[in-house]
């Protein structure tokens, strides 16, 4: 949780400290947490520790489900996870 100081200092419950530019009256966004609904592109193939390359492979493949909000790509964090699961796992020799 965020309690505003003034109108220009915030403070998280753990104590730190944040500037707010401009005079900003409003609290900052927390930070992003790893369960994000949608990722982009870069964040969705560290997630897989894969290159960015082929995650647009996987995609253009259609092997990975995007959603399209205006311009942007985005991969569903669920969806990841599921076609993550339904990959059969390669026999060690």
């Amino acid at each position: 949780m965020i309690k505003l100081l003034s109108v220009s200092m915030a403070v998280w419950d753990d104590g730190r400290t944040i500037p707010l530019q401009g005079g900003c009256r409003h609290a900052p966004m927390p930070p992003i947490s790893d369960h994000e609904l949608l990722l982009r592109i870069d964040a969705a193939a560290r997630r897989l520790a894969i290159s960015r390359a082929t995650m647009y492979r996987l995609i253009q493949r259609g092997e990975v489900p995007t959603i399209r909000i205006g311009s942007a790509v985005r991969v569903p964090a669920d969806a990841l996870e599921r076609w993550v699961t339904s990959q059969k796992p390669v026999a060690s020799d």
